[in-house]
């Protein structure tokens, strides 16, 4: 009896967790401190799952979609890939399964929040980590503050804001954050500069990311992106047939740091400075690598 009493109140907390984040697409009041995201008032240990939506038929995306909600996914997050909705300079495709607002309007219909993870560069195994061919062959510094390059995100960060407009947190949508870069591990300045585009654009969230790894050469301002860390739910690379193979359950154990090698491995046994310990988030990413069949 003891046993199920604890099953139940386990099944209890992880629907009240659901219950307040799936709520949210109504104007939840959202904050965060050093320990938690905080949904009005409520703090949340967010699982976030990953999903390459234009890698996916159109079709398939609601099913998806409802799939990780059911897998206790409460956060998705989705590359918007350069090189896919712009293969050639000033010709913008936004149409069938490159439809980032038709997606975007399927969360909202799932009650799913959307952390959106705009670039310029991607990786995600992408070509060039999304940034496309004509953007390299122009000869600008890539991932910097080259104005050149500045110049052409700002067009792909404008554009990106079209099928955003209308569907932020603020608006009863879905998008609750956005992420600048990936990986990156230059200066802060850089990805400052890369917020200031998209805020005078338009872009008006609860709050902002960038990836924990590897450390910056110099720091962004405090409070003004949350570093969050990762992990892969399965090794799609490894090379053993065995079932489980791999420790990819340690994904599942949250910590202040992280456990598992698989990414951002720079980071494993580190002693957090004094500033960043301030910033460690509960939040962690869950790279579910969903390939169409």
């Amino acid at each position: 009896m003891s046993h199920i009493n604890k099953m139940y109140r386990l099944v209890l907390a992880i629907v009240c967790m659901m219950t307040c984040l799936n709520t949210s697409a109504q104007n939840s009041e959202v904050s965060w401190d050093s320990q938690s995201l905080i949904f009005n008032g409520k703090r949340v240990a967010a699982v976030m799952g990953e999903i390459h939506y234009s890698r996916l038929p159109e079709n398939e995306w609601r099913a998806e979609v409802r799939k990780m909600k059911e897998g206790g996914v409460t956060i998705i997050a989705n590359y918007v890939f350069w090189n896919h909705v712009e293969e050639q300079r000033g010709v913008f495709d936004w149409s069938g399964q490159r439809s980032l607002r038709h997606f975007l309007e399927i969360c909202k219909d799932e009650n799913m929040p959307v952390c959106l993870r705009i670039g310029p560069f991607c990786h995600g195994e992408a070509r060039n980590g999304g940034i496309p061919d004509w953007v390299i062959a122009s000869g600008c510094k890539l991932r910097s503050e080259d104005s050149q390059f500045l110049s052409f995100v700002e067009t792909l960060y404008r554009q990106i804001f079209t099928q955003v407009q209308g569907l932020q947190w603020k608006d009863g949508g879905p998008v609750l954050a956005c992420q600048f870069d990936n990986e990156y591990g230059g200066h802060g300045s850089y990805l400052m500069r890369l917020k200031s585009i998209a805020n005078a654009i338009g872009f008006d969230l609860p709050f902002y990311t960038r990836t924990g790894w590897p450390e910056l050469r110099t720091p962004v301002p405090f409070g003004e992106m949350i570093p969050l860390y990762g992990d892969y739910a399965d090794g799609f690379w490894d090379r053993s047939t065995r079932e489980t193979a791999g420790n990819y359950y340690k994904a599942f154990n949250f910590r202040s740091s992280p456990i598992s090698g698989a990414i951002g491995s720079e980071q494993l046994d580190s002693i957090p400075k004094p500033t960043d310990r301030r910033q460690l988030t509960v939040i962690r990413t869950l790279r579910v690598n969903l390939v169409a069949a």
